[in-house]
């Protein structure tokens, strides 16, 4: 639906509460056979499918905005990874930091925010 909307020329986005690999939020962006394959996959399923997380990354570009929780389940490479791809969007982990953020139009930069902290 994402890939849909975003050829079309919409906006799109996730907002959740809960963290952004889990399964209800995961199926806007990931194919999975498995719904614990949230930072790995097993040695049988390689080929198959990657991490829910890494899928994420993978997809992003599809959202113009993002809301989750559990950026603990990416490390640093995956984040680096996302920034590298991001166009400019921002990586956020507190409120603090999400206050702070500039956005350089009235266009809202993809941002994952993990609600848990610092709320």
């Amino acid at each position: 639906m994402a890939k849909i909307n975003c050829s079309a020329g919409k906006a799109t986005g996730i907002v959740t509460t809960t963290r952004l690999t889990h399964a209800s939020p995961a199926a806007a962006y990931s194919n999975s056979v498995g719904r614990w394959y949230e930072t790995y996959v097993p040695d049988e399923c390689n080929g198959i499918q990657k991490p829910i997380n890494q899928q994420f990354v993978d997809n992003s570009k599809y959202f113009n905005v993002t809301f989750a929780g559990g950026w603990g389940y990416f490390d640093d490479k995956l984040i680096k990874e996302w920034q590298q791809q991001s166009n400019g969007r921002k990586f956020v982990k507190t409120r603090r930091q999400l206050n702070r953020t500039r956005f350089k139009s009235p266009e809202i930069w993809p941002i994952i925010w993990d609600f848990y902290h610092d709320l």
